[in-house]
């Protein structure tokens, strides 16, 4: 029977022992082309899945008086699919964020599905606490496989801390108090409203509102979180 097989796939055997009524035993066998064939001079010889391609296999069996019998398997090499791994938006991101990773198959018998382990779909969005490799098979309409991985990077978040409260301090106009905490390497701050303080973009501006007013805090890390 003719066979269809995936490249690299372990080598397929081909043939039956010769025989049968009619035929004198012993046999001599002879498969070609013998090329990528082991044990081409053997009843069931193996082929090689190394090449993609359709190679056509004949035997010839030759009984003890002489008589011939020819006969043809097919052999059918299909291509391995290639996967690629993108994300969106990023590969890292902010601790209780999320991305999502799509894969894609190419290169096969196109009809492709994907493994994630936890999800058949194309698309996997996660939310990984820690650094974390996500793996996924694609396989194609021949049962073709192939793999691929990635690797999803987990930044901290940043402390915001807007100081001390309450700023009861400010009781009379003209009257000010300083905000905030002391400032963090690599980290940067933004104040709002800008209004009344010493500067909106430094750990601890000085505030002298006129109003009792609330100001609130953003820190960004060096990782944009």
């Amino acid at each position: 029977a003719d066979k269809e097989v995936c490249q690299n796939d372990p080598a397929v055997v081909i043939g039956t022992a010769p025989g049968g009524s009619g035929g004198t035993s012993p046999y001599l066998t002879l498969w070609t082309p013998a090329a990528s064939l082991t044990g081409a001079a053997t009843a069931t010889p193996s082929a090689s899945t190394a090449t993609v391609g359709t190679i056509d296999y004949m035997l010839q069996v030759t009984d003890a008086k002489g008589c011939i019998a020819n006969d043809t398997v097919k052999v059918k090499v299909n291509p391995l699919p290639t996967v690629t791994i993108t994300t969106s938006p990023a590969d890292s991101i902010c601790l209780g964020g999320s991305t999502t990773m799509t894969a894609a198959g190419a290169a096969g018998t196109p009809g492709y599905t994907y493994d994630w382990g936890s999800t058949t779909n194309a698309a996997n969005t996660v939310s990984p606490t820690t650094n974390t490799t996500y793996n996924v098979t694609v396989t194609d309409t021949k049962g073709c496989k192939a793999s691929a991985s990635r690797s999803i990077k987990v930044n901290p978040v940043p402390v915001a801390n807007a100081g001390t409260s309450p700023f009861s301090r400010v009781n009379c106009a003209g009257d000010s108090v300083q905000l905030g905490t002391s400032s963090i390497a690599g980290n940067t701050y933004s104040w709002s409203p800008s209004t009344g303080l010493s500067s909106s973009t430094v750990a601890m501006p000085w505030a002298k509102p006129t109003v009792t007013t609330t100001y609130n805090l953003t820190v960004t890390n060096a990782s944009n979180c």
